[in-house]
């Protein structure tokens, strides 16, 4: 059964945590018969923390932080799963994840989507919620939420 449901809430820890934060996405789990699934996202993804520098000094980022972040997108291209990962500017990533898992992994992705398999065997596929507070600091750095999973 194929379903798409939109995901408008993602975690406050996001933003304090300088982790990154989708913006734009499509994201689709696919579970197969034996419980085992695969995790397929496709989009643009922030540097909580590179957007706030950016929103708080009115400025772009220097150089030497550019220079950091497209290390980043390199160090993340090489990580399990991940197809492709660009630094685009901006404090922003184009990311690609193709990722299979074994029936019973647990598996969290950028604290916005969460699958889990308690004791019995029922799996979880979960999305973060946010609170007011979350929303408006979110707001405040001119990051929104646009995808699908």
């Amino acid at each position: 059964m194929n379903r798409t449901i939109s995901i408008p809430l993602l975690a406050v820890a996001a933003l304090l945590s300088g982790c990154l934060f989708p913006e734009k996405f499509d994201a689709k789990i696919v579970v197969k018969s034996d419980a085992s699934y695969n995790v397929k996202f496709n989009g643009t993804v922030a540097n909580v923390m590179a957007v706030m520098q950016i929103v708080q000094s009115k400025k772009a980022l220097r150089a030497q932080d550019e220079a950091g972040l497209k290390v980043e997108a390199e160090k993340m291209s090489r990580a399990p799963g991940v197809t492709n990962a660009s630094y685009v500017g901006n404090g922003r990533f184009t990311v690609s994840i193709d990722e299979p898992h074994k029936a019973g992994t647990a598996m969290n992705m950028m604290d916005m989507i969460k699958v889990g398999t308690d004791k019995e065997g029922v799996m979880t596929i979960a999305a973060a919620r946010m609170d007011a507070k979350g929303k408006s600091q979110l707001k405040e750095l001119g990051l929104t939420v646009n995808g699908t999973l």
